[in-house]
């Protein structure tokens, strides 16, 4: 493992827009939406600049918007963009003010698989710290920041949570601890979070990783809610996804500050 590359092995050399076709990688850029605009933004972290897409609402929901980030997994913004943008339109129609990280601009990374990201992921973990660092100087009225953690962005957002007493509310699907227990301090309490998972998820499973989570939080009386889905898998059916990020909306708006407020 010490020998691999720093880069991943996968680095495509495609066209992305190309690749994309059909459904597109981002539709809030290709035209114009009544509840939100979308402006891309950069921050920087170990010297590289990181690509944000910055979803705002707009229209009659007046500020303040809570920020939450939205993390992809590891087919990075290439495979998980077009869910994940999803994700961030409904928060920001909602209210929220969305900050999709991509954070593989930090290893210029396309997609990952799994020697890479056991390589990979403490450069990501400090990419995420800085990101919930930059949106906490955009939002100094925020009392807390939210994280949409899906996959190894879920591993991600849980590690950020347990370290960043900035973070107020975590949605972790497809996620857990990132050695399946907590390595150093924890804070105490941590955020409230909602943990998602399909129990036939055999990339990510259950036993493995969500129940350990699991069971230190609830061992520590720590704020939990879970939504498990018994016939999905780790990349969720189109009929899964919707209710998904309904209930990330919920819980946010249970957890942060309400929008508008």
């Amino acid at each position: 493992m010490k020998n691999l590359p720093r880069l991943v092995l996968n680095r495509i050399a495609v066209g992305v827009l190309g690749f994309c076709g059909g459904s597109g990688c981002a539709s809030a850029r290709d035209s114009p939406h009544p509840a939100f605009i979308m402006a891309q933004r950069h921050f920087l972290s170990g010297g590289m600049k990181i690509l944000v897409d910055v979803y705002t609402p707009k229209g009659p929901l007046r500020g303040p918007h809570p920020p939450v980030l939205v993390l992809h997994g590891a087919g990075g913004m290439l495979f998980d963009g077009p869910e994940m943008s999803r994700v961030a339109q409904d928060l920001a129609t909602a209210g929220f003010e969305a900050y999709q990280v991509h954070y593989f601009n930090r290893t210029s990374t396309w997609f990952a698989r799994q020697p890479v990201l056991l390589v990979l992921f403490p450069t990501w973990r400090e990419t995420v710290h800085d990101a919930v660092e930059w949106v906490r100087t955009l939002h100094p009225e925020a009392r807390s920041i939210g994280i949409f953690g899906y996959s190894l962005g879920a591993f991600a957002a849980v590690e950020e949570a347990r370290r960043n007493s900035a973070v107020g509310a975590v949605v972790a699907q497809a996620g857990g601890f990132w050695h399946a227990q907590p390595e150093g301090p924890t804070r105490q309490p941590m955020p409230p979070m909602l943990i998602i998972q399909g129990l036939k998820d055999q990339r990510v499973p259950f036993a493995k990783y969500t129940q350990p989570l699991l069971a230190f939080l609830r061992a520590r009386h720590d704020p939990v809610a879970t939504r498990f889905y018994p016939a999905e898998g780790h990349d969720f059916s189109a009929a899964a996804r919707a209710p998904v990020r309904a209930q990330a909306v919920a819980f946010f708006r249970q957890h942060l500050a309400n929008p508008g407020e």
